[in-house]
């Protein structure tokens, strides 16, 4: 797959007709993924276009990025191994925010050679959010590009949305979440060292700590799944700040990963979230923690049965 970061300047235009999907595609939840399967069509290089952040952040001027559902890396590795052959992943910035909605189609669509616009119902595009499902089809016909308008998909009557996913997450519900998703949602990171408080009482951790970016689902105890280097092994996590022996504020996400002796520290993982267990406690003494977290694994094992 090749990015293409810059619509003005890049030289690698395409060879032949393209039929891009269009959006942010924050999560790549069933929503869009429905999206960017349409796009994928006989006889044309298929292509997805999105930005390297949030344009709402940008527009609404707030300072901090928001709580992104995925990296840019993770995004960019799961459309390359649906299989395309081209993604224009632009920063959205002044000069972007301000393009009309029909130099847009001039400048981008027309120039890397897109004869087929793929899109959801809410999305917009060009100064203003002129630009819409609603017109879309008449702005491209005048260039003969065809555009296709992908139905929504519901889950529980609602329309699945991000910002759900993230409503659904910060209330814990993971499970909610993955059923939008078409996955578990997960968080990667390289383990660090943390104050091997777990290994004192038996129950070594792998820590990472988030990207600031990324939404980190509600504090509490997890039922996960951790993969390193490639090799999956289910786990209990916690999120949260660790009241019982710290008056630190800082959010922390711990795994005991099971039947695992290796020394992880400085490897990447991923740290996929099945079912919250319960809410993060202080108990009145590090015995008392001990046993808990002894309960937990047991629950956790007997669940999936491993």
């Amino acid at each position: 797959m090749i990015v293409i970061n810059d619509y003005k300047t890049d030289t690698n235009i395409p060879e032949g007709p393209v039929s891009c999907a269009f959006g942010y595609f924050d999560g790549l939840h069933l929503g869009h993924m429905k999206v960017l399967s349409s796009a994928m069509a006989p006889g044309m290089k298929s292509a997805v276009m999105t930005f390297t952040n949030r344009p709402m952040n940008y527009v609404e001027g707030s300072a901090p990025e928001g709580a992104r559902l995925m990296t840019n890396e993770e995004k960019i590795a799961m459309l390359e191994e649906m299989g395309f052959d081209y993604l224009f992943m632009f920063e959205f910035n002044e000069e972007v925010m301000n393009t009309s909605k029909e130099d847009f189609i001039l400048n981008f669509m027309c120039r890397f050679g897109i004869k087929r616009a793929v899109c959801g119902s809410d999305f917009t595009f060009g100064r203003g959010r002129e630009g819409n499902s609603s017109n879309i089809r008449q702005l491209c016909s005048e260039h003969s590009i065809d555009v296709e308008i992908v139905e929504d998909v519901y889950f529980l009557d609602s329309l699945i949305s991000s910002t759900d996913i993230r409503n659904a997450l910060r209330s814990g519900d993971v499970m909610s979440a993955r059923q939008m998703l078409g996955r578990f949602y997960s968080i990667s990171g390289t383990i660090v060292r943390g104050r091997h408080l777990g290994r004192s009482m038996g129950f070594a951790t792998a820590n990472i700590v988030p990207a600031p970016f990324l939404l980190v689902p509600k504090s509490g105890v997890y039922l996960t799944r951790c993969t390193v280097d490639g090799r999956k092994y289910y786990s209990v996590s916690n999120i949260g700040t660790n009241p019982t022996v710290t008056d630190s504020s800082v959010l922390v996400l711990e795994s005991h990963l099971f039947d695992c002796e290796e020394d992880l520290y400085g490897r990447s993982m991923k740290v996929e979230f099945l079912v919250r267990l319960r809410s993060e406690m202080r108990f009145s003494s590090i015995e008392d923690l001990a046993e808990q977290i002894g309960r937990d694994i047991d629950i956790a094992r007997d669940f999936y049965e491993i």
